[in-house]
């Protein structure tokens, strides 16, 4: 009963906030289409005309190839007729292999070890390179300025 009561007042003030919150109010889309092309032609004006504000393109960080963007020269069209329809654009940044900063490879089955110390099963140089192409990622796009890092 008392976690009933703590969810309805959580709602309660959600609610109550949201009138003032809608000023500022920015929807968007997590959808690479802005990124084809073909597509691109009428998606960023779709966008606009539906009222989305934001559009999130992802880039993979691929552990074997550190130092590469994938997909630029794309993402640079995306954002120009992104701008030009008025939308803005937040980059999705994340390791194409899920175990890219475990000490596991990405073919192993296994696990990290129960352990109290959270660096003993990473990856120091794989976490340090995803975090030094990031730092590329934002340098290389400098008019995206929202970034989702997973």
């Amino acid at each position: 009963m008392k976690k009933l009561c703590y969810a309805l007042a959580l709602m309660g003030i959600t609610l109550a906030f949201a009138g003032t919150a809608s000023a500022n109010l920015a929807v968007g889309v997590n959808d690479d289409t802005g990124k084809d092309a073909s597509a691109s032609t009428w998606f960023y004006s779709t966008m606009q005309s539906e009222g989305l504000k934001i559009s999130t393109l992802t880039l993979l960080w691929d552990e074997t190839n550190p130092t590469d963007i994938p997909g630029a020269a794309a993402v640079d069209q995306a954002i120009a007729k992104a701008k030009a329809a008025g939308i803005t654009i937040e980059l999705d940044l994340y390791p194409m292999h899920s175990a890219a900063f475990t000490g596991l490879s990405t073919t192993s089955t296994g696990k990290c070890a129960a352990s109290s110390d959270p660096q003993s099963c990473g990856n120091t140089a794989n976490i340090q390179a995803f975090a030094a192409w990031a730092g590329s990622v934002a340098k290389r796009f400098p008019s995206v300025n929202q970034f989702v890092v997973m």
